[in-house]
């Protein structure tokens, strides 16, 4: 008795973990030196349709950011109090976007598998032997009655991250990463995909791999 109930207690003391689920490609520019020690601005990108949705994002790319090793790295408001020359400027962008896809499945419904007879035997009224009374009942079961096709619909959550070399004006650093989890909040998503966007990407080599994650104990993602 007592195994079981220390078995009860290690059970109970185990929560339901979130496992989330996502891919990452990241191209840095082959020939250009990052510096993680000159200044840079994290802003959106201002001509997304997405744009404003993308500022809440703003403060929490800045932290990550700064967990990446960047040590100088600031709003687009700061730029006026900047002593330094800007270095780089990160972009991001939010955006999601729902597709169908087709697939065939079965179909079920109400199958008719047979019948039973119940007869009940009755006393007749001039009392010599007794009439049955007998009724048939269908049996039926809900099971497959063909296939069908049909039409399922998935999101995908997309975080974006640009960087622009601010002397020469050019392209430096693409990330992309993406997720298709289903029961989440865009907002979870999004804070989900940045983290792991800026955690995992390189300033040297070109990645492109999808990741699990298990997530803590307390996550919600609601």
């Amino acid at each position: 008795m007592k195994f079981f109930v220390v078995l009860l207690l290690a059970i109970t003391s185990f929560g339901c973990t979130t496992l989330m689920k996502g891919s990452i490609d990241s191209t840095p520019d082959p020939t250009y030196t990052f510096d993680r020690h000159s200044p840079v601005v994290v802003t959106v990108v201002s001509s997304s349709k997405n744009a404003l949705e993308s500022k809440y994002f703003i403060h929490k790319a800045v932290n990550e950011l700064k967990k990446n090793g960047f040590d100088k790295v600031f709003l687009e408001g700061d730029i006026g109090n900047i002593s330094e020359p800007i270095k780089l400027v990160f972009f991001i962008d939010v955006s999601n976007k729902t597709t169908s896809y087709a697939y065939r499945s079965a179909d079920y419904g109400t199958v008719q598998t047979g019948s039973y007879t119940n007869c009940n035997a009755y006393a007749n009224r001039i009392g010599t032997g007794a009439t049955a009374y007998c009724t048939t009942t269908p049996t039926t079961s809900y099971q497959i009655v063909g296939y069908s096709d049909k039409v399922g619909y998935t999101t995908g959550h997309f975080f974006n991250l640009i960087a622009i070399d601010m002397q020469n004006k050019q392209n430096v650093l693409s990330v992309v990463a993406s997720s298709f989890n289903s029961g989440c909040s865009d907002e979870k998503l999004y804070e989900f995909l940045l983290e792991q966007a800026i955690s995992r990407m390189s300033l040297v080599h070109k990645i492109k791999q999808d990741f699990e994650v298990e997530m803590p104990e307390e996550y919600q993602c609601k």
